[in-house]
C-alpha cells in the first residue's frame, strides 16, 4: 500500500504545472486559485500524473503569492498543503475525521488544499463525512491517453529539453514505452539526459542504442 503524507516542495521544474506534458488534461489550477477556490481533488489510476499537478500546485500557490508581495497588494494566506494517496487511510476512521475537519479549517480560511487519490471522492473513503467533504470540493480527474496526445506529449517534453523529435523516433518510443503517462515521461526524461550527457541529438540511432541498453539492466537486475 502506498504511503500517504505531505508533500514536500522537491523536484523543481520537474513537478511544475508547465512541465505536465499533457495539455488536454491538464486544468487551469491557476484560475481556479485566483478565483478563490483553495480546495482541490485530484484523482486517476496510478501513473495518470495526479503527484504531479498536486506539487505543481502548491508551486504556482508560492507563485502567485510572490506576486502578489511584488505588486505590493495585501498578503495571500497561501501555505498550501499537498497530501497524496488518499487510498491509503481507507480503514482509519479516526485520521480520516482529522481529515475532515481539515478540509473544514482550510477552506473557513482560504488556505490552499490539495489532495490526491485513485478513486472518486465518494470511494476513495469509508467515513462519509471525509467523502462528502472531498466531493464538495473542485473534483478533476486525469486519465491516460491516447497514442496522438502520447506523440504530443513526447513532442512537448522535447522542446523542454529544446530538442526536436523526428517523427520516426516518435514511433519508435511508443512503439516499445509503457503506456500509463508516468512511465511514459519517466522513460523519456532517461533518453534525454542521456542525449545531453553525450551532447548528441536524440537521433533514431541513440534511442535506440540507449533503450537497448535500458532493457538490458532491467533483464539483469530481475
Amino acid at each position: 500500500m502506498p504511503e500517504q503524507g505531505v508533500l514536500p516542495f522537491e523536484g523543481g521544474a520537474r513537478f511544475r504545472l508547465e512541465t505536465f506534458c499533457f495539455p488536454t488534461q491538464r486544468p487551469s489550477v491557476r484560475e481556479l486559485i485566483e478565483s478563490g477556490d483553495s480546495a482541490v481533488y485530484f484523482w486517476g489510476a496510478s501513473g495518470c500524473g495526479c503527484t504531479h499537478l498536486l506539487r505543481g500546485s502548491q508551486w504556482e500557490y508560492l507563485d502567485l503569492g510572490r506576486d502578489a508581495d511584488r505588486a505590493g497588494l495585501p498578503a495571500m494566506p497561501f501555505a498550501p498543503l499537498g497530501l497524496d494517496n488518499l487510498d491509503s487511510l481507507r480503514g482509519d476512521i479516526e485520521i480520516q475525521q482529522h481529515l475532515a475537519e481539515r478540509v473544514d479549517i482550510h477552506r473557513q480560511r482560504g488556505v490552499g488544499l490539495l489532495l490526491a487519490g485513485h478513486a472518486p471522492p465518494m470511494q476513495v473513503l469509508d467515513l462519509p463525512d471525509a467523502a462528502t467533504r472531498l466531493a464538495a470540493m473542485t473534483v478533476i480527474r486525469l486519465q491516460h491517453i491516447d497514442d496522438a496526445e502520447r506523440a504530443e506529449a513526447l513532442r512537448a517534453r522535447a522542446r523542454f529539453y529544446q530538442m526536436t523529435l523526428s517523427e520516426e523516433v516518435i514511433g519508435y518510443l511508443l512503439a516499445r514505452m509503457a503506456r500509463d503517462n508516468r512511465s511514459l515521461m519517466d522513460g523519456f526524461d532517461r533518453l534525454c539526459r542521456i542525449s545531453l550527457a553525450e551532447r548528441a541529438p536524440l537521433s533514431l540511432h541513440l534511442v535506440r542504442r540507449c533503450w537497448e541498453a535500458i532493457q538490458g539492466q532491467s533483464s539483469h537486475q530481475r
